[in-house]
């Protein structure tokens, strides 16, 4: 028997060690079933390692730049801090999480959450290993990857607007 299945095996409902909440964000000129794929892809996810859903927060059609709020992320947030026996936060991957395109403010909310005891789990490149130094130079090359995007979107939007606002005058 694997270590992964013996841990499944053992692993009862109520263990706080393999408690989690999930994430999900969609953009404004995202699909309509974005917030369904990611729900999908981490509840699967979560369920392959072993680990229990007990909430998930989502923000539908909240882009990752402008200033609006997101008000599933602040529940979560709170939600983090109150719930002691949290050990892990599911998304499906850094654009979904964070809305800075300076990935190094990305960066402190996944320390202070590391900090508090929780794991930040992106889904999408895999369960993090305990005690691997070379991890957070990885997530960082993702977060790199991830802000370029970011930032043309963002261009995007604006130009959109800019020509939507010309269109109205």
């Amino acid at each position: 028997m694997t270590r992964q299945a013996a841990s499944r095996k053992s692993l009862t409902r109520h263990d706080a060690s393999m408690r989690a909440v999930a994430y999900y964000r969609s953009g404004p000129t995202d699909e309509a079933s974005t917030i369904d794929r990611q729900r999908e892809q981490v509840r699967k996810w979560a369920e392959k390692h072993g680990l229990e859903i007990v909430r998930e927060f989502e923000d539908r059609d909240t882009s990752a730049l402008e200033k609006q709020p997101r008000p599933g992320f602040g529940e979560l947030k709170e939600w983090v801090k109150q719930d002691r026996d949290l050990r892990y936060i599911l998304c499906r991957d850094p654009s979904r999480w964070c809305r800075f395109v300076d990935s190094d403010l990305a960066v402190s909310y996944y320390r202070k959450c590391l900090k508090a005891g929780r794991r930040v789990v992106y889904t999408i490149l895999d369960m993090p290993p305990e005690a691997d130094s070379l991890y957070s130079t990885f997530l960082h090359f993702h977060r790199w990857l991830a802000a370029p995007s970011c930032c043309q979107h963002g261009a995007r939007v604006q130009r959109g607007r800019m020509f939507g606002a010309r269109k109205i005058s």
